[in-house]
């Protein structure tokens, strides 16, 4: 593993400005979405991104009500992920130059907004970087990197004191990151030739084959549980779904939930779990009762509360307006946060 200290990175100083691990808001790993959601960890605030100043940057709005806060002011170019970091009061965030920009670097702030921004990239130019997900607990961000004219795609981890450590994946392989055991000792990571998946201890490198798909099959994704006691699959035949689950580190798989599933996820604190539908709905599965309960409208991002049984999602109403609302498990109830754009 090597390590980077962030002190040295180039400082980016700017005009005063993403959930698998339901990669703390949809759309899958890997992907961008303009309306990333992310829970600050003492659980006061809800981080977003919205286009209200005309580019796309992050608010944040109190959970207990009232005005939101533009948090970057960007002119030139959108925000397109931001994850919270437990600890710090960091947010980190993925941005290019310009709109056009495919080369994203990823940057660091305070939540708040106050201070000068840093340059976390480790390379400083001709770099697209892509952050992936946080770590259960908040105290890691994972994202992936890759220097110009080269295909080779390294993975990093960042942390809450500031070190970036590259993970050294088998890259003759170029093997995807999936997810990572709570105890960030392992990855799980697939091999997009054959699509098999395997475990990847971090600090030895040694890695294990525990599931290739049949023929006809295909891994849609993969992801760990929170207590980090099994893994989870969502297999896909044709047009039929079926969720699997092993135990950490077993080859032997048993089916779970089947049906019209195209995403699936658990809350950090393992109470309940999300299950996205082919018509983009998604329900809220209760871990100890079964219990299902759906989520109102259509959610564009989702982010789960690290530690209270909550959801902040956005959806469009029938107005064509698009409202960042809470959701609340037990009470089972709904309330409006912010109009965003």
């Amino acid at each position: 593993m090597r390590f980077f200290s962030s002190v040295v990175l180039t400082l980016f100083l700017i005009p005063r400005v993403v959930s698998a691990q339901f990669w703390a808001a949809l759309p899958p790993i890997g992907a961008l979405s303009a309306y990333d959601i992310s829970f600050s960890h003492d659980e006061k605030f809800v981080f977003y991104i919205s286009s209200e100043s005309g580019v796309a940057n992050l608010y944040r709005v109190p959970l207990k009500g009232g005005p939101a806060q533009q948090v970057t002011k960007f002119t030139d170019a959108p925000v397109l992920r931001a994850m919270h970091m437990i600890g710090r009061n960091y947010v980190v965030f993925m941005k290019g130059k310009t709109p056009q920009d495919s080369d994203y670097h990823i940057y660091r702030i305070l939540d708040d907004g106050t201070g000068d921004i840093l340059d976390i990239t480790p390379f400083v130019t001709g770099v697209r970087s892509t952050i992936i997900g946080a770590s259960y607990n908040g105290q890691f961000i994972y994202y992936t990197s890759n220097k110009e004219k080269t295909s080779k795609i390294d993975c990093y981890r960042y942390d809450n004191n500031q070190n970036i450590s590259q993970l050294d994946l088998p890259n003759d392989k170029d093997y995807v990151v999936m997810a990572w055991s709570r105890d960030h000792a392992r990855l799980l990571v697939q091999d997009p030739k054959d699509e098999s998946l395997y475990f990847f201890n971090i600090e030895t490198t040694d890695r294990q084959r525990i599931a290739t798909p049949a023929s006809g099959e295909h891994f849609v994704e993969a992801l760990m549980t929170p207590d980090n006691h099994q893994m989870i699959v969502l297999k896909q035949t044709g047009s039929a779904a079926q969720v699997v689950h092993a135990d950490v580190g077993s080859t032997s798989w048993s089916n779970d939930e089947a049906g019209d599933i195209t995403r699936v996820d658990f809350s950090p604190n393992g109470k309940f779990r999300l299950l996205q539908h082919s018509d983009g709905t998604i329900d809220v599965q209760i871990s100890a009762t079964k219990e299902s309960v759906p989520l109102t409208g259509t959610p564009i991002a989702i982010g789960i509360a690290p530690k209270e049984n909550l959801i902040a999602y956005v959806v469009t109403d029938a107005g064509g307006t698009r409202k960042l609302k809470l959701f609340n498990i037990e009470k089972k109830t709904t309330t409006d946060l912010a109009t965003t754009k």
